[in-house]
């Protein structure tokens, strides 16, 4: 793999965050494996004892990079607010769903934590576990607001995100090696994520 160029910015406020995002650019260019503290020291433009300050060694900064990942999914926006229509509204959230869990910087994530599974099998599949339930729950409380107002007769809205969540996930072909898609693939995705959700639903229809 590539390494990172030493292009990281000057320390910022937040040294602990500094760090952070310099060594999530190591661990995503050579992996757990082969990432050094010397080499994140070099990219963040600190040194070894500023580097051992926050963190005692490598394995508790991975721990951090991966907790840093897992802050993309929270506090998502508030899809019930949207007042376009359903298929406009969960067109964006499987373009979202998708991006963030199988786009490039994702798939570069996934990799690195396969590689590290041996020695941190429970902080990756907390990674994975909250990555989706928090996905699903943002789903969820959409499509709960749409049974509320009567605009889609739904049975159990839990059920119906789940599987939204997973149709607009599904790209373990891109984890094993294949190139991601590109943008208009991924548009293409997305509405037909949405098509055959809907279809699924079936407007009026009380399913799911």
């Amino acid at each position: 793999m590539a390494r990172p160029k030493n292009n990281a910015e000057p320390v910022a406020h937040d040294p602990r965050a500094h760090i952070v995002a310099a060594a999530k650019e190591v661990f995503l260019a050579g992996g757990f494996a082969d990432t050094t503290m010397d080499e994140v020291a070099r990219v963040a433009h600190i040194s070894k004892h500023t580097l051992y300050a926050h963190f005692r060694d490598k394995a508790e900064l991975f721990e951090a990079v991966v907790v840093q990942d897992m802050q993309r999914f929270q506090n998502l926006p508030d899809l019930t607010r949207d007042s376009r229509a359903p298929e406009e509204v969960l067109y964006e959230a499987a373009r979202w769903i998708y991006d963030n869990h199988i786009g490039a910087p994702s798939i570069a994530m996934n990799r690195v934590l396969i590689g590290a599974a041996v020695g941190f099998g429970a902080l990756i599949e907390r990674h994975h576990a909250f990555r989706f339930q928090a996905s699903v729950s943002w789903i969820r409380a959409y499509i709960q607001s749409l049974k509320d107002r009567g605009v889609l007769a739904i049975r159990d809205p839990s059920r119906a995100a789940v599987r939204f969540a997973l149709m607009a996930s599904e790209g373990s072909q891109s984890v094993m090696g294949r190139p991601s898609a590109g943008r208009k693939d991924r548009e293409r995705y997305a509405r037909m994520t949405v098509a055959l959700f809907m279809r699924g639903l079936g407007r009026g229809a009380a399913t799911a």
